[in-house]
């Protein structure tokens, strides 16, 4: 996929290992995303992870782009964090507040 998509070629054995770990963790994250969904019980803390990891993401992205210049395409992956972890947080409090008034 990296080779079509980016111009980049993963040899070795080390970074396919990282960038599957990666993945993995990507996978875990959704897991408990769908779970906190699903359960009642979970979502406070699917909300917590999910802002954690967008804005964990976006961070690094405007690390990168002080660091190392702006990319060619990646800006909406920046904003769609941004906006995917304020989401988060918004929901989050709303939540706080309802089961704290109720």
């Amino acid at each position: 996929m990296l080779p079509k998509a980016l111009d980049f070629t993963v040899d070795g054995t080390d970074l396919p290992h990282i960038f599957r770990a990666i993945m993995g963790l990507y996978l875990g994250m959704i897991v408990l995303w769908v779970l906190g969904a699903l359960r009642e019980s979970l979502t406070s803390t699917a909300l917590i992870a999910n802002v954690v990891f967008m804005f964990g993401l976006a961070f690094g992205r405007v690390l990168s782009i002080v660091v190392d210049g702006v990319p060619s395409v990646l800006l909406v992956y920046t904003a769609l964090e941004v906006a995917v972890g304020l989401w988060g947080v918004l929901v989050l409090k709303k939540l706080t507040a309802a089961s704290q008034a109720g």
